[in-house]
């Protein structure tokens, strides 16, 4: 009976089965080339984000996440953090979409961090044309669809012409009235017309022969100056770097009693951002019905389809919703919760703390300040 003795989950007449212990994983890189990771199977893929982070020189790596890239635009279907590639149905040879899932410390990347700057871009961009950043008049659209139109077909070169815009879709607001308007598509071409930028032409030496290296350098430069505005500028809208979920929230009836246990479900969006999470009406143009800094949450639990937030003294009750994205909605809430709490307890893990910037100084929990309906906070750092 010794050799039938368990050893783990082995006996004596177990079958095992050798494998690698490393594996290669090809990483899309939004926005960016891909690129091949060397990693030890048994890691999680946070650990997995950690190391991708480190070989394309990115800093605060818990921003990051990693999907398959046919769920590029589905903010709920990131890989589960705590699991290995293998337990998340990764097989071998899977190519795995790197891209930005918290929009945190964005004020601090600039032109000098190409590859955080152009994942930050590609996901503000696709924001704007899907109206998930919704822009307020025609001239924004008009500044925003010039550097998108900049980003595609490159600088304004006078020998080639002049720009003519028929189809305007790939470069505004998913919205008909634009796509079409003859007035939005002459401001677009003005405006890209007014960003210049480098020619080969301009980069030619006195006997004649282009200096591609020069031009390259020059390009590139450009073209990351103007993707860094349009992030700056995308930054001073409310709704920034805001994803949303559809869920139900219980409410009870206006009639019942406050010991009644009778609800009713109302239709709502769950917004997250960097600061708040919101509540929003989805019938009155996405009106904000209910908006808490994350400090003010003590706690909240998100499991099958129920999600339950608890923002103590803030709310009378519990915040309830029924949602079949509790869990990756409480993944969010957990990760932001955890940023903020981090700026508290840990200041010089901050990177404001190593540039003096006083970024938002409601985050800090120092003072109080504005959320996206306008109305003043008066938040408290953490027990």
């Amino acid at each position: 009976m010794e050799d039938q003795k368990l050893f783990g989950r082995v006996s004596a007449d177990s079958e095992l089965y050798f494998k690698l212990k490393m594996r290669r994983v090809k990483v899309q890189i939004l926005g960016d080339k891909a690129t091949v990771v060397q990693i030890d199977d048994s890691l999680v893929i946070s650990q997995i984000i950690f190391k991708v982070s480190e070989q394309i020189g990115l800093t605060n790596p818990e921003e990051y996440g990693m999907k398959r890239p046919e769920d590029k635009d589905d903010y709920s279907k990131w890989l589960p953090l705590d699991r290995t590639l293998e337990n998340a149905g990764i097989m071998p040879g899977d190519v795995l979409l790197f891209m930005k899932k918290l929009f945190f410390y964005d004020k601090f990347i600039d032109e000098k961090d190409e590859v955080a700057l152009n994942m930050l871009y590609c996901q503000t961009r696709d924001a704007i044309l899907n109206c998930s950043l919704e822009l307020e008049s025609e001239e924004e659209v008009a500044l925003f669809g010039s550097i998108i139109y900049l980003d595609t077909v490159g600088p304004y070169d006078d020998s080639k012409g002049e720009p003519k815009l028929t189809d305007l879709s790939p470069y505004v607001p998913n919205i008909s009235k634009w796509h079409k308007s003859k007035k939005l598509a002459a401001a677009i071409v003005r405006r890209y017309k007014a960003l210049g930028g480098p020619t080969l032409k301009k980069y030619t030496s006195a006997a004649g022969a282009p200096d591609h290296q020069a031009y390259q350098a020059a390009y590139v430069s450009f073209m990351a100056q103007n993707k860094s505005k349009f992030c700056q500028i995308a930054r001073t809208k409310p709704l920034y770097g805001y994803v949303y979920f559809d869920a139900s929230m219980k409410r009870r009836r206006r009639r019942a009693l406050r010991k009644s246990n009778k609800f009713e479900a109302m239709p709502v969006v769950l917004a997250l951002g960097r600061d708040y999470f919101l509540v929003l009406d989805p019938k009155k143009d996405r009106e904000i019905v209910i908006e808490h800094h994350y400090q003010e949450v003590l706690q909240w639990q998100g499991t099958g389809n129920k999600l339950t937030i608890d923002c103590a003294e803030y709310e009378d009750s519990l915040l309830t919703f029924l949602t079949s994205d509790a869990e990756p909605i409480a993944e969010y809430l957990r990760s932001y919760i955890s940023l903020h709490r981090r700026r508290v307890d840990d200041p010089l893990a901050d990177p404001a703390a190593l540039t003096g910037a006083d970024d938002d100084a409601i985050a800090t929990g120092d003072a109080g300040g504005a959320g996206p309906s306008g109305r003043s906070f008066a938040v408290r750092p953490p027990a």
